[in-house]
């Protein structure tokens, strides 16, 4: 098994930024040495992002204690702290699965480990039927406006995504295919028979009955009965999607690694890859049934004026990966994304700023439900919220569980997701 090192690789001369682009591009996997100086490189980050745009397995290497990055939670790791020999038996074994094979999902050798080493009692109450009652706890960073209050989900995995598509109405999804629905705002929750294990990274509901759900190898299920059944849409690809939304009920885009655009005009009966993108993407979304924005890897803005037939590139003033876009209309959006970076337009894209967002946490998604209200969250449980358009950004709350997703089908109402089984509601202090 061949390996490849910058120091023993690169010679005298040669562009390295060029080199390790190339290396990760044509490697089949990347293995990430996690110590205290690595997390917090720049260039690992950008590293493990790269890799992870590009649907590469990565497998992380635990060298020393250290925190392990957000994008690195649910992957389960090598460990070498105690033991170099037994650390090694584990990586070996882990290696020896990719032999003969270039399958994305064996990068992840059982990605939900830590969080059933958590709690064990999780997969026995999800085995009979996934039912629970809420069972609230306030986490709210401002009482005098509104609260978040913590749900119980009943369930300890990793949920990457929400859609609700009414206020009461709502599905989650996240690791081991896993679909969660509730008809009550969030005090009860079902889950759904996705028929796949992959992990399922984006939800989106066109109506109350029309949904799709995307995630690794390239998966795509469609429901249009609410969830009752989930079926398999043919997406053309094993690229990670880590975004999908839609329009209309037949109007949808999905982005995600190696470069991937796909579009559909026919409720995904049928995808049509697009190869715009200089790119992986991670997030995709539409103002119009034409206007469409997607962002991702490097600071990559892409615009669409046709309903995501056609892509062109737009200047975001950064090199940083973005990983979520927002547009509240036709002109003014906001993208969010690695070290804290939030970037805002007025005019459509033509132009992007970037706001002080008042912390250097990685922020996984941004929800604009009216121009002036808007909230972000990310890692360590990082919640920001403004009032006057992202000019300036309220208290940051963290509860320690990374969230993925936020998400408000009105401006008094708003779910986010994450870590853990994590599912947070909020609502304005007068509706309570």
């Amino acid at each position: 098994m061949a390996v490849w090192l910058d120091q023993l690789e690169l010679d005298p001369g040669q562009r390295w930024a060029r080199a390790i682009e190339d290396a990760l591009i044509h490697c089949p996997r990347l293995l990430v040495v996690l110590s205290p100086a690595s997390v917090t490189s720049k260039n690992v980050e950008d590293e493990i992002s790269f890799a992870l745009e590009e649907g590469k397995p990565v497998i992380p290497v635990l060298y020393r204690d250290c925190r392990i990055p957000l994008r690195l939670h649910s992957l389960h790791y090598a460990d070498f702290r105690f033991s170099y020999e037994r650390g090694l038996k584990g990586l070996t074994k882990t290696l020896a699965m990719f032999k003969g094979s270039a399958s994305v999902e064996s990068a992840i050798a059982d990605p939900t480990a830590t969080e059933k080493q958590k709690d064990t009692g999780a997969s026995a109450r999800e085995g009979r039927g996934g039912d629970s009652s809420a069972a609230e706890a306030d986490v709210s960073p401002e009482p005098r406006l509104g609260r978040w209050v913590q749900l119980s989900s009943g369930t300890k995995t990793a949920l990457h995504s929400a859609a609700f598509p009414t206020e009461s109405d709502g599905w989650v999804v996240g690791a081991d295919g896993i679909i969660l629905h509730t008809c009550d705002g969030g005090d009860n929750w079902r889950r759904q028979a996705s028929g796949v294990t992959s992990r399922l990274l984006s939800v989106a509901f066109a109506t109350p009955e029309l949904g799709w759900a995307a995630g690794e190898g390239g998966v795509i299920l469609h429901t249009s009965d609410a969830g009752q059944s989930w079926m398999a849409q043919d997406s053309g690809t094993f690229s990670s999607l880590y975004a999908i939304s839609f329009a209309t009920p037949d109007w949808g885009c999905a982005v995600g690694g190696a470069r991937v655009i796909l579009c559909t005009r026919d409720a995904g009966r049928t995808w049509s890859p697009n190869t715009g993108s200089p790119t992986g993407l991670r997030s995709v979304t539409f103002a119009t049934p034409d206007l469409a924005w997607a962002v991702g890897l490097r600071g990559t803005i892409l615009h669409s004026g046709d309903g995501g037939l056609t892509w062109e590139k737009q200047s975001s003033g950064t090199t940083v990966t973005l990983l979520s876009v927002s547009f509240v209309s036709a002109e003014m959006g906001l993208a969010a994304g690695n070290g804290g970076v939030i970037l805002h337009t007025g005019d459509g894209g033509q132009t992007w700023t970037s706001l002080p967002g008042e912390t250097r946490k990685m922020l996984m998604s941004v929800a604009f439900p009216t121009p002036e209200m808007g909230w972000a969250v990310g890692e360590g449980g990082t919640i920001l919220r403004t009032e006057n358009g992202g000019k300036t950004w309220g208290k940051r709350v963290g509860n320690n569980e990374g969230l993925w997703c936020v998400v408000f089908p009105t401006a008094r109402s708003g779910y986010a997701v994450g870590e853990y089984g994590t599912v947070l509601r909020w609502r304005p202090k007068a509706a309570e």
